[in-house]
C-alpha cells in the first residue's frame, strides 16, 4: 500500500514539473516574438516583427472620445469628435501631448500631409455629402496651419462636388470634380499645399488613386458609353503615361504599387478567382501574372525586386 501511495506522489509530482515546462517553455515564446496581447498569428508564414505605438491612443484615452485622425505627421496628433450639440470639433496636440490648436473644421473629412504642416479641409455638400449617384461628395476646400489658423478658402464654385480626395506627403490635392450644372461632367484637379490650382483635365472616371508624390496618378473608368473598364496613368504635370484597358465584368482595377513606383499592380476577376497582373511602368507592359488567387483582393505591394506579393 505504502508503494502504491508513493507512486501517486511521484506521478503527481511529474504531472507538476511538465506542467510548469509547459509554461516556462510558452513564457519564454512569448518573450521571444513579444506578441502584443491579443494577437495571435495563425500561419509559419507570417513573421511579427514590432508593434509601433501610436501616441495619439494615450491622449485619446485622456480625454475618452474622439476618433483618431490618421497622418504620419511627425509633428502632431489630431482628434476629431462632435459636441452635445452635433457640431464637429478637431484638436491638435504636438509631440509631448500639449494643446496646440482647436478649431470647428467644416466636416469630417480631414487631411494632414506627412511632410507638410498643413490641414486640409473638405467643405460639407448638400444633404450631408450625399448625392443621388450614391456617391459622397463634398464642396469646397479649407487650408488650415497646425495653430488653427485659416491660410486659404477654395470657393465651391472652383471645385463643384468633390469625391476621391487623395494627399501626398508634400500637401499636393488631387481629387474627382462632378459638375452638376455642365450635364455632371466630372474631371481630375490637381491643388498643391498652398491652395493654387495647379491643372484640371477632363476623365470619366468613377475612382482614382495617387502613388508617390503624384508620379503615377490612376484614373479608372470605362471606354466611352461602354461598360468596358479602361485605366488612364497619368504624370504629376498631366501627361497621359499609358492607358491600359480590359473586358467588361473583369473587375479591372488597379490595386497596388512597389514601394519604388516600378511596378503596377491590377486585378482581374474571373468568376470567383482572381489574377493579379503586374506592369513595368518603364514600359507599361505586362511582366507576369499571377492567377487563381481564391479571395477579393481590397489591396496589394510588391516587393522591388518581384520575389514577393502581398495582398488584403
Amino acid at each position: 500500500m505504502k508503494k502504491r501511495y508513493f507512486l501517486i506522489i511521484i506521478l503527481v509530482v511529474m504531472f507538476c514539473l511538465s506542467i510548469i515546462r509547459c509554461s516556462y517553455a510558452q513564457t519564454e515564446v512569448l518573450e521571444k516574438t513579444k506578441l502584443p496581447e491579443g494577437l495571435v498569428i495563425k500561419s509559419e508564414k507570417v513573421k511579427f516583427i514590432k508593434v509601433k505605438e501610436n501616441p495619439a491612443c494615450y491622449i485619446r484615452s485622456m480625454t475618452n472620445w474622439g476618433r483618431i485622425i490618421y497622418t504620419e505627421n511627425p509633428n502632431v496628433i489630431a482628434l476629431f469628435g462632435y459636441t452635445k450639440e452635433d457640431k464637429y470639433w478637431l484638436k491638435v496636440y504636438d509631440m509631448r501631448y500639449k494643446l496646440i490648436a482647436e478649431f470647428q473644421p467644416q466636416s469630417e473629412n480631414i487631411l494632414i500631409p506627412k511632410n507638410k504642416d498643413i490641414i486640409w479641409v473638405t467643405g460639407q455638400g448638400p444633404q450631408g455629402g450625399e448625392m443621388l449617384t450614391r456617391s459622397y461628395w463634398n464642396e469646397g476646400l479649407y487650408l488650415y496651419d497646425f495653430s488653427g489658423k485659416l491660410l486659404k478658402t477654395i470657393d465651391k464654385k472652383e471645385t463643384d462636388k468633390i469625391d476621391r480626395i487623395k494627399v501626398t506627403d508634400n500637401g499636393d490635392l488631387y481629387f474627382l470634380s462632378l459638375s452638376i450644372k455642365d450635364n455632371r461632367k466630372k474631371s481630375i484637379i490637381k491643388i498643391d499645399s498652398k491652395g493654387n490650382e495647379i491643372w484640371k483635365i477632363p476623365s470619366n472616371a468613377h475612382s482614382i488613386k495617387v502613388f508617390g508624390e503624384g508620379e503615377h496618378i490612376i484614373s479608372e473608368g470605362f471606354i466611352g458609353e461602354s461598360s468596358n473598364p479602361q485605366i488612364h496613368i497619368y504624370n504629376s504635370d498631366k501627361k497621359v503615361q499609358s492607358i491600359i484597358s480590359g473586358q467588361k465584368g473583369t473587375g479591372f482595377r488597379c490595386v497596388g504599387m512597389s514601394s519604388d513606383l516600378r511596378y503596377l499592380l491590377i486585378s482581374k476577376a474571373n468568376k470567383k478567382v482572381f489574377n493579379i497582373a503586374i506592369y513595368d511602368t518603364k514600359d507599361f507592359k505586362e511582366v507576369f501574372e499571377i492567377n487563381n488567387i481564391e479571395e477579393y483582393i481590397e489591396s496589394s505591394i510588391v516587393s522591388n525586386d518581384l520575389r514577393y506579393f502581398i495582398y488584403s
